[in-house]
C-alpha cells in the first residue's frame, strides 16, 4: 500500500489529512491576489501547508485505507503508524526525505519543515494561468 496515495485522496475530498504523531496537511484555495512587489495579479491556485503536531490522533486516514482495502481499521492504523515511524527514522539519519507527488521534509533538531516540490499533485490542481 502507498500511504501518499490515500493522503492525496483524502486531501482532495476533505482538504486536510492528519498523519498521527507526525503532522497535518491542509489544501487551501488561493483566489486571485496582487503581488505588491512585482505589481502583478496572481491567478487562483491551490497551496499545501504542513503543521507539525505530535499529539494528533485522527483516524480518518486509517478509516479510508481500511474501507478501500477491505481491512480492519486497526490494521490500517498500524500501517499508518509504521510508515510514519519509518519516515521519522529516515529524517534522523538523512538530511531530508522526499515523498513523490508531495514534497520534501527536512528536520532541524525537533522541527520538521515541509516544502512542496514542482511535481506535487497540488500543482496539477492549479489553473495554468500566468500572472498579469
Amino acid at each position: 500500500m502507498d500511504l501518499i496515495k490515500y493522503c492525496i485522496l483524502l486531501l482532495q475530498e476533505t482538504n486536510q489529512v492528519t498523519l498521527p504523531s507526525f503532522g497535518k496537511f491542509e489544501l487551501k484555495f488561493n483566489s486571485v491576489r496582487e503581488d505588491k512587489e512585482t505589481n502583478q495579479l496572481l491567478p487562483p491556485s491551490y497551496s499545501l501547508s504542513f503543521t507539525q503536531q505530535h499529539n494528533l490522533n485522527d483516524i480518518a486516514l486509517a478509516s479510508i485505507i481500511a474501507e478501500l482495502n477491505s481491512i480492519d481499521v486497526e490494521k490500517a492504523k498500524d500501517f499508518v503508524y509504521q510508515t510514519v515511524k519509518e519516515w521519522k527514522k529516515i529524517l534522523k539519519s538523512e538530511p531530508y526525505l522526499t515523498i513523490e507527488n508531495l514534497g520534501t521534509f527536512t528536520a532541524e533538531k525537533e522541527k520538521i519543515i515541509f516544502s512542496l516540490n514542482e511535481k506535487s499533485f497540488v500543482t496539477y490542481k492549479n489553473f495554468g494561468l500566468l500572472p498579469l
